[in-house]
């Protein structure tokens, strides 16, 4: 006898949450690099001349794209417990998006500044990265569960949106747009 199960996956807000978290984390390990080696000059008062390469901000970039599209596309793949969550209300939510769209644009932001200092090609292991995170924000077939990125935001916060809470309708779909414009600026960017 075969039996056909049908597993929703969406996002949480646990998810967005840990998210945002990860990708704040992230940008601050990109600008480390600088601080580092700023920090690294100033030993026992002393001027030492180090400079960061293209190869360790590109390396470190990579990481970073790397390790936050794995984590996104562990949770799109992720099954939504049967229960779900408690929803939060509307300005928990509204400063959780929010936290969210803040903590990816400064991200993407970060990793465009480096691209302006680098200038590293299309062939490279950053734009790879960034071409990754375009997917899994953009495309349906990213990822197991057929629904993009911005697709399961729309789903997460659709309660939400019905409330009212977002003001505008359609700004989880607008917003997640203009992210993968962003990142598509970026990929035309490399030369």
């Amino acid at each position: 006898m075969n039996h056909l199960i049908c597993i929703s996956a969406f996002l949480t807000h646990a998810s967005i949450r840990n998210i945002t978290s990860l990708t704040d984390d992230l940008r601050e390990r990109i600008t480390g690099i600088h601080r580092s080696a700023a920090e690294a000059s100033q030993r026992n008062g002393q001027a030492v001349l180090r400079t960061v390469r293209a190869e360790d901000s590109e390396i470190a970039v990579a990481a970073a794209l790397r390790i936050l599209c794995a984590d996104v596309l562990v949770e799109l793949e992720k099954p939504t417990p049967r229960g779900g969550e408690k929803r939060p209300d509307c300005n928990d939510v509204i400063d959780e998006y929010h936290a969210f769209l803040g903590a990816t644009a400064k991200f993407i932001r970060e990793v465009n500044d480096e691209e302006i200092k680098w200038r590293w090609d299309n062939k490279g292991i950053v734009y790879d990265g960034i071409a990754w995170m375009q997917r899994l924000w953009a495309s349906r077939s990213a990822n197991k569960q057929n629904r993009s990125f911005i697709e399961q935001q729309m789903v997460l916060y659709e309660y939400h949106q019905q409330k009212g809470c977002f003001g505008k309708d359609d700004e989880v779909l607008r917003r997640g747009v203009e992210v993968v414009e962003f990142l598509n600026d970026l990929l035309d960017a490399f030369y």
